[in-house]
This record gives C-alpha cells, structure tokens and sequence, in this order.
C-alpha cells in the first residue's frame, strides 16, 4: 500500500498502547498511522467517524467489553475490519467474536510484530474482497431483479399478446386436455371456463373430420413435425366452425409433452368462396346462352341481310339513272348500313368464339405473322407500316394473334389515312405507322403507333368496350368491336392492353404477352 495505513486502537492500559507503536514501528514493509482512545465512549464516538482503515479493540474497557463496542460499530455501519484483543486465549469469548463479525482474534501475550502485520494485511484484503463480493452480489441481485422484471414484462406482453390476437390459439395436453386457450378461441367456439375444465380436443372436431384429424395427432406425437391443418371445429351451440392453421408438438429431453395449434376462423371465406363458386358457375352459363344467342342470332340475320344487301345493291345499278340525287343518296347510306350490319355481325360471331374455341398452342415468329397482316389489310400508298424491330417468338393460338394484330393496325390506318388529307401546299401528309416491341420481363410489350387524328384521353377507356366507336355511325364502318376482341384476347393470356394519344398528334395502343407459355384462362 502506497499510503499509511490508519489504525485506530481501543485499549484502556497505555502500556499496550506502546507496545502496539512498537510493534507497528517495526515493520517495514507497511507505514502505519496509529491513534490510541482508551475509553469505551470515545471509542464509540471515534469509530462512528470511519477515519481508519482498521480497529483493535481490547475485550477489557472497563465495565465494558470488545464484544459490545464490536456490536456498536458494526450496527453503526462501519466497513473497516475489527481484531479483537485479550489478555488470554477463552475459546468462548474466540466463537462469540467470530460469530459477532470480527476479522481476527489475538492473544496479546502471543502477538509480535509480523503476527500484527499479517493479522491486520489479511484483515484489511478479505474485508476489501468481502466489499468486492458483496457488491458484485447487489450488482447481480439488481441484474436479477431487473432481469426479472423484464421477464415478468415480456411474460405479460406475450400473454396479452395471446389473449388479443385475432388467431385461435391453444395448447393441449397429450390427452387432449386444454391447458390454455386465448379469448378468441372463446370468442369463436363460445365455450364458458367450467366447460373447459372438463373439455377434450376430441369433442370439438367434427365428426366427418375427427378420424383423419386423429390420425395426424398420432403422427404430431411421434415426431413428424409441424403440420399445417384444415378442418372444422363444433361451437359450444353445436355449429360448424371452418379453420386453417397449423399444429406443432413441444418436446422435451425427447419426449412430447404438449401440442400447440394457431388457426383462423376461416368460416365466412368458405361461405364466401362457396358463394363465388356458384355466382361464377351461374355466370358461366350465362355467358355461354350469350355466346350461343349471340352465334345463333347472328347467323341467322345472315341470310335476310344478305338479301337487302343484294336488293340495295340491284336498286344502285339498275335504277341509278331513274333517281334523283336524294334518292341516289338514300341507296348509299342503305348500301353503307348493310355492310356495316354485315361487318358488325362479323364482329360478334368473332367475339363470341374468343375463349370459346380454342387452337392448340404453338410458338410462331411474329415477323411473319405482322407481315401477312400487312399484306392483308393493303394499306393505301399515303400510309405506311414499318415493323421498327425484329420481333420475337411467342407462344399462342395463330388465329387470335392475328386478329389482335390486324385489329390494331387496320384501326392505325384507318384513322391515320383519314387524317391524311391534302395540305395547304398541295402535297397529302404521309401516315406512319410503327411496329415496335420490348422486353419488360416475364413479358413481351409490343405497341402499334401512328401519326394519325388521335383520342381525347377522355375516351381511353371506353374504346376498349364493345360496340363503342368515337366516329358516328354513317362516317365510319367501324363496329366498335375490334378493340374489344384485342382486350379480350390480351387478357385471356394474362396481359394487359392500354393506349396513349395526343390530339392531332397519333396514338400508341400497347400490349403485353407472356414470353412463356401460358394457357389462357
């Protein structure tokens, strides 16, 4: 120790005052401090201040003891260690000091100074370790405490966690049992507290389930792991409860020792999903008596159209001179309605049999599939088709694909030719139309663009749907049933198809394909 240690001595005989100097005096690898009080009072008073770092106390104070001033001062708080001193050895008065607290117990007929120096060194280091022990013991103890509230808190928070979640939990024990069940489980199967306690797992499947849910509970027990589950509950007023969760086993030194299940109350998304199943088998056949009329009724104006159209056609030749020019005018409009009727009659049987018959999948170079449609629709020398990129190959029914192709590009020249009308210089503007394809994986987006007359965003949507056209009907031989069919299709495969277009400016109709094949729905 770099500084002197302090030694208070309790002694009433100045003699032995001397000699504990003397002894102290001695020793030299140690510098003592030594202060003497010879009465039990200021010793009292002296201890009380806690300026030392050790105390001697003299059994012998008078009409007091050691023992006493011993009790005093450890009562008093004090942390240094006390070596209790006797004129002779008393094995009675050595137990009741060790037992009251000191730190040594010296004989003064047997004490030199190395026996002082070692009695007071091995004091002052076991009371520093016991110190040391002592509060790494209040640290632990405040990390227990502290532990424990903490797990007292995650306790109560998994607990209301449980009890709030919107799942069904339980725990069961390998009977069946319920050891715990959370609120909505009671809330769901409306089972009261007392009925738990005498309540089986087994009772509350129902019975077209209870021997395969059986069965899997042999299978959770002998360790086959988690399994998801679905099945049905009986409420406590005997109604089927539907659910879905999964089930595990908890283990324990290789033993099963309870089995934990979350489910949800899936009851109303079965209803639910019966109700859709019916609404969507119902609308199946509503739409098949649809596509039947539709196919039926068309057909069969075929042939009545078919003699107005040759009567109009007769009346234009043969009478053309016996008319007048509102009356030439008339035959027109009458020859212009009936090919419309025939080309929207047309539209619709082609409508109708999209998703309705169907042709085998196979994987075709759309180069050659755009280039026959090109060839097809012969667009007139002021309008122009360029294909701006190879294309690729997909897989698809040939005839749809062509149909989806020739929709858009005879509605791109169409609508670009008729905006093709001579400038002011004298010269006609040339319409072009693009051809141009991307990847935006998984899918192919192909777009058809022109410069033509353009759509009023207002429109976008509404073009899509059948039998609406932007034009009115006696200026355009359009259907309204060529973009419908585009959708129809795209959609069928799982893509999706829009337009953007500036007034005056041309427009971009866009579609994506799987790159993949994909069954249409």
């Amino acid at each position: 120790m770099s500084d002197a240690v302090k030694v208070l001595l309790v002694d009433d005989d100045e003699d032995d005052y001397v000699l504990t100097r003397d002894w102290l005096m001695e020793i030299e690898s140690e510098q003592f401090e030594l202060a003497w009080v010879d009465t039990y009072e200021t010793a009292v008073e002296a201890i009380g201040r806690c300026e030392h770092d050790v105390y001697l106390l003299d059994y012998r104070l008078g009409d007091r003891n050691g023992l006493e001033l011993l009790s005093v001062a450890l009562c008093s708080g004090c942390k240094a260690p006390l070596i209790l001193l006797t004129g002779q050895g008393d094995l009675e008065i050595d137990l009741k000091a060790m037992r009251a607290g000191v730190a040594d117990y010296l004989v003064k007929g047997e004490i030199d100074a190395k026996l002082l120096e070692r009695s007071i060194r091995y004091a002052i280091e076991r009371k520093r370790a016991e110190v040391t022990l002592l509060e790494a013991f209040d640290e632990l103890e405040l990390r227990v405490e502290q532990r424990t509230a903490q797990l007292k808190q995650a306790h109560e928070q998994l607990q209301d966690f449980f009890d709030n979640a919107s799942d069904l939990i339980q725990i069961v024990d390998l009977e069946g049992n319920f050891i715990y069940v959370n609120q909505a489980w009671r809330r769901s199967l409306g089972y009261s507290s007392a009925q738990m306690q005498h309540l089986n797992f087994r009772e509350i499947i129902h019975p077209q389930e209870r021997d395969r849910v059986l069965e899997a509970w042999q299978r959770w027990q002998s360790g086959a792991g988690d399994a998801n589950l679905e099945t049905m509950f009986i409420a406590q007023d005997r109604t089927a409860i539907a659910v879905e969760g999964s089930i595990n086993c908890r283990w324990e030194d290789g033993k099963p020792i309870h089995i934990r299940g979350i489910f949800r109350n899936i009851t109303e998304r079965k209803l639910s999903e019966a109700r859709q199943a019916q609404l969507l088998k119902e609308i199946e056949g509503a739409n098949q008596e649809l596509r039947d009329f539709a196919y039926i009724v068309s057909h069969d104006l075929k042939a009545p159209l078919r003699a107005i159209g040759s009567l109009a056609t007769w009346l234009a030749t043969d009478y053309q001179e016996k008319l007048d020019a509102e009356g030439q005018e008339l035959i027109r409009l009458l020859v212009g309605r009936v090919q419309r009727l025939h080309n929207l009659i047309e539209g619709i049987l082609q409508y109708s049999r999209v998703g309705r018959i169907r042709e085998e999948l196979v994987e075709i170079d759309l180069n050659e599939l755009v280039s026959e449609v090109i060839e097809l629709i012969a667009p007139p020398e002021q309008v122009t088709i360029r294909i701006l990129s190879p294309l690729p190959r997909v897989w698809c029914e040939p005839t749809r694909m062509m149909q989806v192709f020739q929709n858009l590009l005879s509605n791109a020249v169409k609508y670009t030719d008729r905006d093709s009308s001579p400038a002011r210089d004298g010269d006609r503007k040339q319409g072009n139309v693009i051809v141009s394809c991307q990847d935006r994986h998984p899918y192919w987006q192909f777009s058809v663009a022109d410069n033509g007359i353009g759509i009023d965003p207002q429109y976008f949507e509404k073009i899509f749907q059948i039998f609406q056209t932007l034009s009115p009907r006696d200026e355009s031989e359009g259907t309204g049933v060529g973009l419908s069919i585009v959708k129809k299709i795209v959609e069928m495969y799982g893509g999706k198809v829009w337009v953007t277009s500036q007034l005056h400016q041309g427009s971009t109709f866009s579609f994506t394909w799987p790159k993949h094949k994909v069954e249409h729905r």
